[in-house]
């Protein structure tokens, strides 16, 4: 909704997150240290938003906003329990010359168990016309609390605390040929406190007084027709428990992905993507092993059926690859999904 001839947007946002899962687990010969048991978990998520933006000049918007966000879950392990935060934020976006981009932004979370935290986000970039390139840097803290599960579920510890981060990043994006192929590179670091964690010896949730994460990014996309794209991306990350020295777990050094996308008659898109993971570490009865790397294929695609109605389907694994995530877990094979979105 917009007032005074555009002088102030609104937005007001609601979301229902229903969730459901039945763990089993039960021992067999290929993963010997596997101990029977089930287990359920059911929460719902409700979270309202109430945002404001301000024009104040036409370099300058101003945002401020509202959210209240409530969980409500129980397990084999607990009665219903309840956690809710509210949240308020602000936010000042700046506009100079069509080429210096600044957003600054605070926001201040309460929640009821873990008490109030202020976090804040730096972000700049500055765009050199005749060259095409953009240059830019941000620099942020965060904060996450515990979900219900990791405190009171199947391994979960009601003593956690909640995660906190903070960390910087740089990089250069560069065009050529009217954008039809662009690069881009980033640096990034983090340090995260009190990260959540798995004990594998003890079977329940730790945290790590502090790890330190950085790595590189790189992506490009060739758009060789106006209707067709294809991107590639590759992340590499060094990760440190800082108290043991040892790479995190369940971490990939490299990770790859393509995609490929085509739209067609205005109205569909059809989607290719391919994902290589890495080598990574994880345990099995307390041991360190690694993991095998594995590259799953995936399609998708959407139509516009109507103006206020767009039908959307996928196939996740599409080869039917076998891997592992996490050490003992089996992922889903060749599944598929169907959805539509609906606007009023």
């Amino acid at each position: 909704m917009n007032l005074f001839e555009n002088f102030w947007e609104q937005k007001l946002g609601f979301s229902l997150t229903d969730y459901d899962r039945d763990d089993i687990d039960k021992a067999d010969p290929s993963n010997p240290f596997d101990f029977d048991f089930e287990m359920f978990f059911k929460s719902r998520l409700y979270k309202i938003d109430w945002q404001n933006n301000l024009q104040l000049h036409e370099t300058n918007t101003l945002t401020l906003g509202i959210e209240y966000e409530e969980e409500k879950a129980k397990t084999t392990y607990f009665e219903e329990k309840k956690a809710d935060t509210k949240g308020y934020y602000l936010q000042d976006q700046i506009r100079l010359w069509d080429a210096f981009f600044t957003t600054l932004g605070v926001r201040i979370d309460d929640h009821d168990q873990f008490g109030t935290y202020a976090t804040y986000r730096i972000a700049s970039a500055y765009f050199f016309e005749k060259t095409n390139t953009k240059i830019r840097a941000t620099y942020g803290t965060g904060f996450k609390s515990p979900s219900l599960d990791q405190l009171y579920g199947f391994a979960g510890d009601p003593d956690l605390d909640p995660e906190k981060s903070k960390g910087w990043d740089v990089g250069i994006d560069q065009g050529f040929y009217g954008n039809k192929i662009s690069l881009s590179a980033t640096y990034f670091e983090n340090v995260l406190e009190d990260l959540i964690t798995w004990d594998p010896i003890n079977f329940i949730l730790i945290q790590t007084d502090e790890a330190k994460t950085k790595g590189l990014e790189l992506s490009t996309r060739f758009r060789p027709f106006d209707h067709l794209a294809i991107d590639f991306n590759y992340t590499y990350t060094d990760t440190e428990d800082q108290e043991t020295g040892e790479q995190l777990l369940r971490r990939p050094r490299n990770k790859f992905g393509a995609n490929l996308s085509y739209n067609f008659i205005d109205r569909g898109n059809i989607g290719l993507g391919v994902i290589y993971v890495g080598e990574r570490d994880d345990t099995v009865g307390g041991s360190r092993i690694e993991l095998a790397n594995y590259t799953v294929l995936n399609v998708n695609a959407s139509f516009q059926v109507t103006k206020m109605i767009r039908v959307r389907g996928r196939i996740d694994n599409l080869l039917d690859e076998d891997y592992e995530e996490v050490s003992g877990y089996g992922t889903p094979g060749i599944s598929g999904y169907v959805g539509a979105r609906i606007i009023f």
